[in-house]
């Protein structure tokens, strides 16, 4: 596979979004990625997240699409679903990024501080990271479980053309009903009285107070 060389490359500027203000207009930290499969890092809602690139075999100058993949709820880039799917897309001339939300996997931050809207922050950050590489041709989005419930909400606040697609797999379309029923990835409150600052789930995790106050009102299908 071709190398991305962005060696003596400091910074990249992210452009504001033609159609929507929601992509950020800043400057936008860029590491110097030298080979496919490097681990690098992209400024997020909480820090820094752990990101990977995998690109097809491309000509010197040559863009290709991009898709940025979203893992799950206490998930990582790791994701035993992504492997083939990389795979595949390099195949057909396709590059990829995955990277792990704020708190999960090698990123920064702290998973009890972790709320659907700060992942869709970092998901922003990381579309604007995409934008720039001098390889894309354009974006498009896959999200996992609360990945895809990220991916459909920022794909529908970008909007065509800054998102090319959306794929979704599984994606936790239940996850406000299930804040509002006192129930969430196999914790149990009471959504009315959360009197403490954190609650254990499953999987050894803990969410905090924030991220149930803000699934409880979280405007999937209007934003979508």
């Amino acid at each position: 596979m071709t190398a991305l060389s962005m060696a003596g490359t400091n910074t990249i500027t992210a452009e504001t979004s033609a159609s929507q203000n929601i992509l950020p207009n800043e400057t936008v930290p860029v590491p110097k990625v030298t080979s496919n499969g490097d681990l690098f890092f992209i400024n997020g809602s909480h820090g820094r997240l752990a990101a990977k690139l995998s690109l097809p075999e491309l000509r010197e100058g040559e863009k290709c699409p991009m898709v940025i993949l979203s893992h799950g709820f206490g998930g990582d880039m790791t994701f035993h679903l992504f492997e083939p799917i990389i795979e595949r897309l390099n195949q057909n001339g396709i590059g990829v990024l995955r990277y792990d939300f704020n708190g999960c996997g090698q990123s920064e931050g702290e998973f009890v501080n972790m709320t659907v809207p700060n992942e869709i922050e970092d998901l922003i950050n990381v579309v604007a990271y995409v934008r720039q590489l001098p390889v894309t041709e354009n974006i498009s989005l896959l999200g996992h479980s609360q990945g895809g419930v990220v991916t459909s909400m920022v794909s529908g606040e970008c909007g065509y053309p800054q998102i090319e697609c959306e794929v979704l797999l599984s994606a936790a379309s239940v996850l406000r009903d299930d804040a509002l029923r006192g129930m969430t990835h196999g914790g149990h409150f009471d959504p009315w009285h959360l009197d403490k600052d954190s609650y254990e789930v499953s999987g050894g995790h803990s969410i905090g107070r924030p991220y149930i106050q803000t699934a409880m009102t979280l405007p999937i299908y209007e934003t979508a």
